[in-house]
């Protein structure tokens, strides 16, 4: 899939995006960025149906990030479905606090490679096989 808004990345650079649907709440897919430096699973930003899901119970974890507390809430785990493939207890994150003015992101969250056995990405077919554990 392509990012949201204009083109900017050079050819090389340009972000493998997956469309993907998360059991928890019926919209259009989301489009995730498939990253192997992240080590969890990201929400950018908390839609109202996510927010319906956050309690003070909901768990959260806490960052320092260049003197700044980021504070992220944990999604129960939820059942992914990327393409045919169906994968469960995913558990995403969501940051609940902004730090810094960075760009707004083009996608809708980040997918770690690290939550599947094997990973092969084709950048110039553009496309991704992604194999559960």
């Amino acid at each position: 899939m392509e990012p949201y808004g204009p083109a900017n990345d050079l050819p090389f650079t340009g972000p493998m995006i997956v469309a993907a649907s998360i059991s928890s709440f019926q919209k259009a897919p989301l489009l995730l960025r498939l990253d192997s430096g992240s080590n969890a699973a990201m929400l950018h930003v908390a839609n109202p149906q996510m927010r319906m899901m956050l309690n003070s119970r909901t768990p959260t974890l806490m960052r320092l990030m260049e003197g700044t507390e980021q504070v992220f809430a944990v999604l129960p785990g939820q059942d992914l479905e990327v393409g045919k493939h169906r994968f469960h207890e995913i558990s995403f994150v969501v940051p609940m606090n902004a730090v810094g003015n960075g760009q707004r992101p083009r996608e809708d969250g980040v997918l770690p490679t690290i939550a599947f056995q094997r990973v092969f990405i084709s950048p110039a077919a553009r496309y991704a096989a992604l194999e559960p554990w």
